[in-house]
């Protein structure tokens, strides 16, 4: 490294990780290929006689074990260049060849050589790294090297003994188990619980996480010289930023003094001197009017050609520096200019914004109407049973958060939903269990609650969660609800979703356990599971216990996550490892405060898992044995119990059909009610396990003769959501559901299981409306397949009559949605949200193609991997099909799509029609997945891997070719495009805001029509391309009006191009 010139700063970069891990060779291959110096952290152990002994022998694994004074000194000094010229360069073994490849590392020498400049590198290696924010604090970035258990013991018991100062160490039988293991968890806990994003807020931005248990040396260190090499442009740029810094203070001090002295004498001189000033004036004005038409202008990004060649095929991104916003401050320069831009357009539409949010907000409602033994809250928006509370939410005037409340379910006031019983019952006493109003700031526009969850053995307990951010990152609390008050422990950072209560109910004596998972660092899904002692925490020896989070499960496989489920009754705890196609399911077996893990059906490829308690027998919910639709079958809990070998009883319940598709399975104290979805539309059954399990009889829900009463939504329970929390009363004698669509308001329904015939006992409130004005109806549209019958898609309208109140409508202004991904189900039903659009003549369509799974598994098989292109032609047939048949008016039709669906809505922009007549004229592109060839490349990018199993990886030839043919990214057309909306977050981690802010980039540069903002837009031919980037994440804010606000920009956006 050259001595010359002015001394660039020294990057210290931390190499951490569990003893055998790989880091020392790691270290060693990174100082290979920059050239850099190595502190290696054993270079500090004490001497031989200093060394603390555990239990009679030398314990090397521990802190005390490390001269850490001078660790941290030697650190410190290599900050400096004296320090730096200290340490040996040549402190490096020779490298093994056969790890990494000649060409990958001449590759990763030259990358580095052109990166790092005169930047200097010290790599520090050790396993005490992460212990101690003090030392922590001396890095400027770090990897932490993951191995399992298995891995660890297999690379020790081969490890050669190791050299001490004094002569050396050969590892006595059980010292890894009983002391290197253990130190490992203890020392390393911030980064394996996550509370080093607390300690080290800004160390965690700049800390990756690699996993060395399968990825060979040479892949992690081709991603990892990459990492550094962005380090490294990131620190450059830093002292760039201040050298630039310096320059602009010095041109600001001077225009201020110029100013100064130009009102000086301006007020100093005379009138007819005075005329200065006049003209200075004139000047400010001509200035700041330039400013404002500047912001104005379309956006214009810098083009970085980057190519990357898969299958010898060369792929240019112009816009891939987009992503490195933390290493180019044009990043934020061009999101900014795009939001400025956004708003300068979205500002002419206030008054139309406005009138909308009036509609929404202030519209006269129908009340809601409720089974007397419901709350007669006129604010509540749901409820459930659950245990023996029943639980609402609802909300206070003039607070903008939502309140839980709570009030004891007692048969002794004879209070059922039979009877309906009158106003003059009493009913036991409400009770606060959260106010968030309490807990959040009144003037919060951003939250998202995760979980809720009452502890069912001792309920006066509540863990809650909550994002503020966007990040699907929850910090997870608890509360004493009879006191009001958090307990005074640690929140808990970094959860995810799942949260689940654990306790042995068998005797008092016991713990009380709070089960989560928790979101992986490097990878940013949830891959470990985790339990913390909450209440009673003493053992039988009266030892404190459990009160910092231990691991219970870490998944290796980035392709999957983790999750916890319970029993409908709470007694079982399951562990699902879940992966887009295959599940494996483990059970928590508990007693007093221990705990372990039982596997009961282990993952095989395509096989997924789910399962209830009923009795003594587990009812699961499987496609095993070739059950593409799912079949339900029952086997005996015992069989699970100890280390039974034993072949295994199946008692198939509800067999497989391809007409049918099962969706999800309940099981209560005799009954069990099984969701399906049949015709495009689910439905449900219900089977009496003690009388008849082998038959389950339907509910009636439409009539196959009438397609308006094909249009609803049926969801279990009182959710809106069937992903949701679904929370029951396990020892009922009935159940409840929601059914509504989307004219009728959502209505809950009980149904008594010794008489099933749905009765209602809940109706939401709703806009009072004229129901006989409105039409909603399903058609069927006919896809030609060569050599085989037509499919049968569907499609779901919505629309309010013409004025004259009779049929046939007249073809009019449309707004289609459309999903088709994942299998999911695109319910049709109620939305307050969707009467300011029909109300002004707007047809609501809402398609389901192929990728969605309304139709069964080989719907949504057809739509996904190399078959993904039908997801796009499914949604191009439906809007053809609504203009062939009179609904919909050509060049008046948004389309509108999300996430996934930006597929769908990007592809849109550049189709072409067969008469040249454009059809779709607007087009609101929501956190949209457009780029599936660069995304699914990029391993670092959270959820990749597990997305493999739906779009397949273009590392694979046939998905490469495909993805190619429908990458709205990569072909994207020259010419006159519709008008444009793309949002994105910047705290997204589904799609990253990168990806929808480099399609629009691209898409400037390829529209021949960009409308320019003082122009007349609302009769031009020239169209709008808008970028809203929001500083949230993937789903809109819980917060009512932050939630109107963004809705009604993309309405008012798409109402100005359509009507």
């Amino acid at each position: 490294m050259s001595n010359t010139g002015t001394i660039s700063p020294v990057l210290l970069i931390a190499v951490g990780g569990a003893s055998c891990s790989g880091k020392s060779t790691f270290t060693n291959w990174l100082a290979e290929v920059f050239e850099a110096r190595v502190i290696h952290q054993d270079q500090f152990y004490k001497a031989d006689c200093d060394i603390p002994v555990t239990d009679g022998v030398a314990n090397w694994d521990c802190i005390e074990a490390i001269d850490m004074p001078n660790f941290i000194c030697a650190l410190q000094k290599a900050k400096s260049e004296t320090g730096f010229q200290s340490i040996l360069g040549s402190n490096r073994p020779k490298m093994n060849s056969a790890e990494v490849s000649t060409v990958v590392y001449e590759e990763l020498r030259s990358l580095a050589n052109t990166t790092k400049g005169k930047c200097r590198l010290v790599f520090v290696d050790g396993f005490l790294l992460f212990t101690d924010p003090q030392v922590i604090a001396e890095f400027d970035a770090g990897f932490f090297l993951k191995a399992s258990f298995n891995t660890l013991v297999e690379r020790r018991n081969r490890r050669e003994p190791y050299i001490t100062i004094e002569g050396s160490w050969v590892d006595p039988p059980g010292y890894f188990e009983d002391l290197v293991w253990p130190a490992y968890l203890e020392n390393n806990r911030m980064i394996l619980n996550g509370t080093i994003s607390t300690h080290c807020p800004q160390f965690v931005e700049s800390l990756c996480l690699l996993d060395t248990n399968d990825s060979s040396i040479e892949a992690n260190l081709t991603s990892s010289v990459q990492l550094v090499c962005r380090w490294i442009q990131k620190r450059v740029h830093i002292h760039q930023f201040r050298d630039h810094s310096r320059r602009i203070k010095v041109i600001l001090i001077s225009s201020v003094l110029s100013l100064v002295y130009l009102l000086y004498w301006g007020f100093a001189l005379n009138d007819e001197t005075n005329l200065l000033s006049k003209e200075s004036s004139h000047l400010f004005t001509h200035i700041f009017t330039k400013l404002s038409m500047y912001t104005a202008k379309p956006p214009v990004a810098k083009i970085q050609p980057v190519a990357t060649v898969l299958h010898n095929v060369s792929i240019i991104d112009n816009y891939a520096w987009l992503r490195w916003i933390d290493a180019d401050p044009d990043v934020r320069q061009y999101l900014l200019k795009e939001n400025i831009y956004a708003e300068k357009y979205l500002e002419t539409l206030v008054p139309l914004q406005k009138t909308l949010i009036a509609e929404l907000k202030d519209a006269p409602q129908q009340p809601a109407q409720r089974n007397r033994c419901l709350p007669q809250d006129e604010n509540m928006t749901s409820f459930w049973e659950h245990q023996s509370y029943l639980y609402w939410i609802t909300y206070a005037d003039n607070k903008s958060h939502p309140i839980y409340k709570r009030r004891s379910i007692s048969s002794s006031f004879d209070c059922t939903f039979q009877n309906n019983v009158t106003s003059e019952t009493q009913y036991q006493p409400e009770e606060m269990v959260l106010d968030f109003n309490t807990i959040l700031s009144k003037d919060t526009q951003y939250y998202y609650i995760g979980a809720f969850e009452v502890n069912p053995f001792m309920p006066n307990l509540v863990a809650y969660s909550i994002d503020l951010a966007g990040s699907e990152r929850y910090t997870l609390r608890v509360r004493d609800i009879h006191k009001g008050v958090n307990l005074d422990i640690p929140a808990i950072e970094n959860t995810y979703y799942s949260v689940r209560w654990a306790h042995d109910s068998t005797t008092d004596a016991a713990s009380h356990w709070l089960y989560f998972n928790t979101v992986d660092q490097q990878y940013g899904t949830p891959m470990e599971i985790h339990r913390v002692c909450i209440w009673n925490c003493i053992d039988q020896f009266g030892l404190i216990i459990g009160t910092v989070p231990e691991i219970v499960y870490i998944e290796s496989d980035i392709s999957f996550t983790t999750e916890l489920a319970s029993s409908t009754d709470d007694s079982l705890i399951f562990v699902k490892v879940v992966g887009q196609e295959t599940t494996e399911l483990h059970l928590i077996i508990s007693h007093l405060n221990t705990w372990k893990l039982k596997c009961i059906f282990p993952r095989q490829a395509g096989i997924t898992y789910e399962a209830d308690r009923y009795g003594e027998d587990l009812i699961i919910r499987t496609n095993s044995e070739n059950s593409p639709n799912f079949r339900v079958i029952r086997i005996a809990l015992l069989t699970f119990q100890g280390d039974r070998t034993e072949t295994i009883t199946v008692d198939t319940l509800l067999y497989h059909s391809t007409l049918r598709f099962i969706e999800k399975v309940e099981a209560f104290t005799s009954h069990m009610v099984v969701w399906f979805w049949e015709d495009g539309l689910r439905q449900l059954c219900i089977t009496d396990l003690q009388t008849d399990p082998y038959a389950c009889h339907q509910i009636q829900f439409h009539l196959h003769d009438q397609p308006s009463t094909q249009v609803y939504s049926l969801l279990p329970g009182t959710i809106s959501d069937i992903e949701a929390r679904l929370f029951r009363r396990h020892d009922a004698s009935y159940f409840l559901f929601t059914q509504s669509s989307l004219l009728e308001p959502s209505t809950v329904f009980y149904i008594d299981f010794s008489k099933p015939m749905p009765t209602s006992i809940y109706r939401s409130s709703a806009p009072k409306i004229q129901q006989d004005r409105y039409v909603q109806l399903r058609l069927w549209i006919s896809i030609p397949q060569p050599g085989q019958a037509p499919l049968r898609m569907p499609l779901s309208l919505f629309y309010r009559k013409d004025s004259n109140n009779i049929e046939p409508i007249q073809p009019r202004p449309t707004l289609l949605l459309a999903y088709g991904a994942y299998g999911s189900f695109h319910e049709t039903g109620f939305s307050e949200d969707f009467f300011p659009l029909v109300d002004r003549g707007v047809l609501i369509a809402i398609c389901h193609p192929r990728g969605d799974g309304d139709m069964g598994s080989q719907w949504y098989k057809d739509g996904k991997y190399e078959a993904k292109i039908n997801t796009m032609s499914d949604t191009r047939k439906c809007i053809q099909e609504l203009v062939k048949l009179g609904y919909s008016k050509p060049g008046a039709i948004a389309l509108k799509a999300r996430s996934a669906g930006g597929l769908i809505a990007g592809s849109a922009i550049s189709w072409i029609w067969e008469d040249q007549t454009p059809m779709v004229n607007a087009i609101v592109a929501q956190v949209p997945f457009v780029d599936p060839i660069f995304d699914m490349l990029d391993e670092s990018v959270p959820w990749t891997a597990f997305e493999w199993f739906e779009w397949g990886s273009p590392k694979n030839y046939t998905i490469f070719k495909a993805m190619m043919q429908y990458s709205p990214y990569l072909n994207i057309k020259s010419g006159n495009h519709p008008a444009v909306m793309v949002t994105a977050g910047m705290e997204d981690p589904r799609v990253p805001f990168w990806e929808p802010a480099k399609f629009v980039a691209k898409l400037r540069t390829y529209k021949t029509n960009e409308i320019s903002i003082g122009s007349n837009y609302l009769t031009s031919e020239a169209t709008p391309l808008l970028f809203r980037v929001y500083s949230t994440g993937h789903f809109s804010s819980m917060d009512e009006d932050a939630r109107i606000k963004e809705l009604t920009e993309w309405y008012s956006f798409l109402l100005c191009q359509i009507l």
